[in-house]
């Protein structure tokens, strides 16, 4: 099997912003549940993950300025 390159700093930095990225993608999401979680109560859908507002802040923000960047 081939060596790969080693990878330069700006790609090790892009790998990582990935990984943080689904993280915080994970965070966000609610727990799969059935077609009709959305017509439950809140009470009874699933709860929200913890930290999922926090990360809402943070991918809006990052958001904001990668759209700077376009």
């Amino acid at each position: 099997m081939l060596d790969m390159p080693a990878q330069d700093k700006h790609e090790k930095m892009l790998d990582e912003m990935h990984d943080a990225l689904y993280t915080l993608g994970s965070k966000i999401r609610r727990p799969i549940g059935g077609r009709g979680d959305k017509l439950l109560p809140k009470d009874l859908a699933p709860a929200e993950p913890e930290g999922a507002k926090s990360a809402r802040t943070h991918i809006e923000s990052l958001h904001k300025a990668m759209k700077g960047e376009k």
